[in-house]
C-alpha cells in the first residue's frame, strides 16, 4: 500500500498552481478597467471608453466639441472648433499667414475659394471666422453655411436671433446653451459664447459670413 501523501505538500503544489495560473492571466487578458469611466488614455489607441463622461484625450481623436456650436466643418470629416489647440488645427489646414497688425489671428488659406481665420490666445483657437471666399464645404454644426436663405436661418432658431448692424447674433451660456435676448432682460450678461451671422441685405437676404468664439475675443473683433 502506497504512503499518503502529506498535506502539506498537496497544499504548496495547489498555491504554487494558483499563483502561475494568476500570473498567465494578468499578463495575457486586457484590462477590465480600460473600459470603466475612471480612465484617461493618450489619445493614440482604440478603446472603447473615449467618449467615457470622465476621459480625456489628446485632441487628435474624436471629442464632444466637434458637435458644439462653436464649431465648424468642411463637410469631409475635418473640424475646426472653439478651444481646439493651434498644432491640431494647422494639421488640416497648413500653416497660416498672421495678420499684419494682429499677430494672433491667423488667415488660412488652402486656395482662393477656401480660408478660414482664426484668432488665438495661448494657441487656443478663441474665435473662428469663415466667410464668403470659403463658402466649399464649411458649415456650422447646426448646417447654416455661407449663401443659406435668411428665411432658413430663421427657420432653424426662430426667437433665438438677435438682430445686429450687420445681421444677426446667437448668445449662448457658460454651458453652450442658447439665451434668448429679448428687450434686455438681463440675459445678455450671462452671455459666454457668441456666433454672428453676416448678411448681404439685399433683395436675396442670405449669409455671407460667420463668426464665433468666445464673448472677449469676439467684441475684440469688433
Amino acid at each position: 500500500m502506497k504512503k499518503p501523501i502529506p498535506l502539506i505538500i498537496c497544499s504548496g503544489v495547489v498555491v504554487i498552481a494558483m499563483v502561475i495560473a494568476g500570473i498567465f492571466l494578468f499578463t495575457n487578458r486586457s484590462n477590465d478597467f480600460e473600459d470603466r469611466p475612471l480612465a484617461v488614455n493618450d489619445g493614440m489607441g482604440d478603446n472603447d471608453f473615449e467618449d467615457s463622461p470622465l476621459a480625456v484625450n489628446d485632441g487628435n481623436r474624436s471629442n464632444d466639441f466637434e458637435d458644439s456650436p462653436l464649431a465648424v466643418n468642411d463637410g469631409m470629416g475635418n473640424y475646426i472648433y472653439y478651444g481646439m489647440r493651434r498644432n491640431n488645427v494647422e494639421r488640416i489646414l497648413g500653416n497660416g499667414e498672421p495678420h499684419n497688425a494682429f499677430p494672433n489671428i491667423v488667415i488660412y488659406e488652402k486656395d482662393i475659394d477656401n480660408s478660414v481665420v482664426i484668432m488665438y490666445r495661448d494657441d487656443i483657437a478663441v474665435m473662428i471666422e469663415i466667410s464668403a471666399v470659403s463658402a466649399i464645404g464649411w458649415q456650422t454644426s447646426d448646417g447654416v453655411y455661407i449663401g443659406m436663405s435668411e428665411d432658413r436661418l430663421l427657420e432653424l432658431y426662430n426667437s433665438f436671433l438677435s438682430p445686429s448692424g450687420v445681421g444677426y447674433i446667437l448668445h449662448f451660456d457658460n454651458n453652450f446653451e442658447l439665451l434668448h435676448i429679448e428687450n434686455d432682460n438681463g440675459n445678455e450678461s450671462i452671455t459666454e459664447y457668441i456666433i454672428s451671422f453676416i448678411m448681404t441685405r439685399d433683395e436675396n437676404n442670405t449669409v455671407i459670413g460667420i463668426m464665433l468664439g468666445d464673448k472677449s475675443a469676439m467684441e475684440a473683433m469688433r
